[in-house]
């Protein structure tokens, strides 16, 4: 990963990677919410799902950071399944499921529950955005009273469909274009890879990890 950062910044390259979310409108949708207030303070952000480090966390991390404008993360702790999984000699040959905890920056904590249809929650001082069905539907309840107990569906305007593969590879056109970095700009792919592989190390060492993450051998296994 730390070769592929300096390769990356060493010719200005224009780069993206296949974390689509971060490309699907439904989840901009949702972003634009709550960086307009809508649910007030962002205090906590929850994935939904059973999924592996590597293939499937990398996703739901991606997700979460891009909802919440890219803060970066401070700290994690992980565990990977089976909790007696051993990674000897900093290795692991297969790409096993696991679950986190994440603080970022910004003060929010992040964390995943294994179950569930890939689905995303971000809770704030005043209210709700939770994204379903891949982005195909985006809902924002509010508070209603001044504790923030009693919630109300807030109606808002449903994404249209539209290619997310399409979105990601007019990005790369754009940046180029234009100047700008990527939506999934190389230093944002970089941290959080990162932040994957310092869930294992959280597992292998069960402590919680401060990043960056000082193991830089460690070695996951990724199809």
């Amino acid at each position: 990963a730390d070769r592929v950062l300096h390769a990356v910044q060493a010719h200005n390259t224009p780069f993206n990677t296949g974390v689509l979310r971060r490309f699907n409108k439904g989840f901009h949708l949702a972003k634009k919410l709550i960086a307009e207030g809508e649910i007030g303070e962002p205090k906590a952000a929850v994935h939904f799902a059973a999924t592996n480090l590597l293939h499937g966390h990398i996703h739901a991390i991606d997700t979460l950071s891009f909802l919440l404008g890219d803060p970066k993360v401070e700290s994690v702790r992980g565990e990977l399944f089976p909790r007696d999984l051993a990674i000897p000699e900093n290795r692991l040959d297969k790409d096993p499921n696991g679950i986190f905890q994440a603080r970022f920056a910004n003060g929010v904590e992040a964390t995943s529950v294994p179950a569930g249809g890939w689905e995303f929650e971000v809770l704030g001082s005043r209210g709700i955005v939770r994204v379903m069905e891949n982005g195909t539907r985006v809902t924002l309840r509010q508070a209603q009273d001044a504790r923030g107990r009693m919630m109300q569906d807030v109606a808002v305007p449903q994404p249209e469909p539209h290619s997310t593969t399409q979105f990601c590879l007019e990005d790369l056109v754009d940046a180029h274009e234009e100047g700008r970095p990527t939506l999934g700009n190389i230093a944002v792919t970089h941290h959080l890879t990162e932040v994957c592989l310092a869930i294992a190390e959280s597992h292998r060492r069960n402590e919680r990890i401060t990043l960056p993450l000082e193991n830089r051998s460690l070695y996951v296994f990724h199809v």
